[in-house]
């Protein structure tokens, strides 16, 4: 646009007062100078493309488009939304408009959150998958406390129904076989069905022939804080099965919540010989609690299912049996009945075998492996002294 030729033309053409009448149009900063990002013209000139901006373009209220895209971009603001929401949610009412979808204006069944997520609850049957509470007696404080869970028979069915879980390529099936046996000797180890542990498992619980799928069950678990001090925690119970590869695993989407660990840190044991190993029973008797529907399908010997895969519906018993679980060395050590401490004052430092703590740093030192017969003797029969000298 020609600046001079606005500064030259009539003021009543644009009904535009001079400088001084304008107010808060062009600002000037402290030192006196413009701000660098206005064009090099005069503030009256400026003033008089602004005003002939305004005037010629309609009030934003009589433009209902841009009108609603502001609402919009305002509503993402206020809730903190991510700005690449936007278009996402211009393309939903595009949709919803071309379907004929009708937008309930008088308070109807479909104008709020709740009743929607009541009705998709109600038909794909979600009831059981909400969080349980239900009381535990803890048998060493003899502390009452609630317990939050959910069904685990309710976690597989919802696993086993995600489309995006199912896929055919996901599963981690022998030669493509939903029924194939582990081989006889591996030439490679790479998932976790590629292992010793794997085929045994498979040998001891599945009979060649038979609709029965090995399903291990991975478990997950690490404490996490909710405040700012570390003081109140929260460790939640997680698991997904070994049907799947390690890629698919490796999604929170394959993965659902058994439940949660009370935090025993603040808690003050009296009357007992040693509140430590109190503690310690207390949380096992927590992680009994939870992995109950586990065993219970267990007991069972499996669940049934109709799988689909590569174009067949297989009608299948998966059995399920724990693998491993995930988690941090502190973790590990709680679960295990090991001192969650890491000094030189602890006797031996690794939980998996008996070296020494001031020959831990040696590549070559002994170290034979400890077993549960060894540690279970150990703490039934086992002196004090000899207790702390595996810790």
């Amino acid at each position: 646009m020609d600046y001079e030729y606005l500064e030259q033309s009539d003021e009543e053409y644009y009904q535009c007062e001079s400088d001084d009448g304008i107010d808060g149009l062009i600002s000037v900063n402290s030192d006196g100078d413009v701000n660098p990002c206005v064009p090099d013209v005069s503030i009256r000139s400026a003033n008089l493309v602004l005003s002939h901006y305004l005037r010629s373009r309609p009030p934003l209220y009589q433009d209902l488009n841009v009108l609603a895209q502001v609402k919009l971009l305002r509503v993402l603001k206020d809730y903190s939304v991510p700005l690449a929401a936007f278009s996402s949610i211009v393309g939903w009412g595009k949709d919803c408009y071309l379907s004929n979808y009708k937008f309930a204006t008088d308070g109807g069944s479909t104008s709020g959150r709740k009743p929607v997520l009541q009705q998709i609850i109600k038909r794909y049957n979600h009831m059981d998958m909400f969080p349980r509470i239900a009381p535990l007696l803890l048998p060493h404080c003899q502390r009452r406390i609630h317990m939050v869970y959910h069904q685990f028979q309710a976690m597989i069915y919802s696993l086993l129904s995600g489309p995006e879980l199912m896929q055919d390529d996901n599963f981690l099936f022998h030669n493509e076989d939903p029924f194939g046996d582990p081989p006889a000797r591996f030439t490679h180890i790479g998932d976790i069905n590629t292992g010793r542990c794997y085929r045994e498992t498979w040998k001891e619980l599945i009979t060649p022939g038979s609709n029965k799928i090995l399903a291990p069950v991975l478990l997950y678990s690490d404490e996490t804080t909710t405040d700012s001090y570390g003081r109140l925690s929260i460790t939640p119970l997680n698991f997904s099965l070994g049907i799947w590869k390690r890629h698919v695993r490796n999604s929170h989407k394959a993965w659902r919540p058994l439940g949660y660990l009370f935090d025993h840190k603040e808690e003050k044991l009296s009357g007992q010989p040693d509140p430590n190993v109190a503690k310690k029973q207390d949380y096992h008797a927590e992680l009994a609690f939870l992995l109950q529907g586990i065993v219970a399908i267990q007991k069972q010997g499996g669940f049934e299912w109709k799988l689909k895969y590569r174009g067949q519906t297989y009608e299948v018993v998966f059995v399920c049996v724990v693998f491993f679980m995930v988690g941090d060395t502190a973790g590990h050590d709680k679960m295990c009945g090991h001192y969650v401490s890491y000094t030189k004052l602890i006797k031996q430092i690794c939980r998996y075998c008996e070296v020494p703590t001031d020959e831990a740093d040696d590549p070559d030192a002994n170290c034979p492996l400890r077993t549960m017969r060894n540690m279970k003797y150990l703490l039934t029969h086992g002196p004090t002294a000899q207790q702390q000298a595996k810790s």
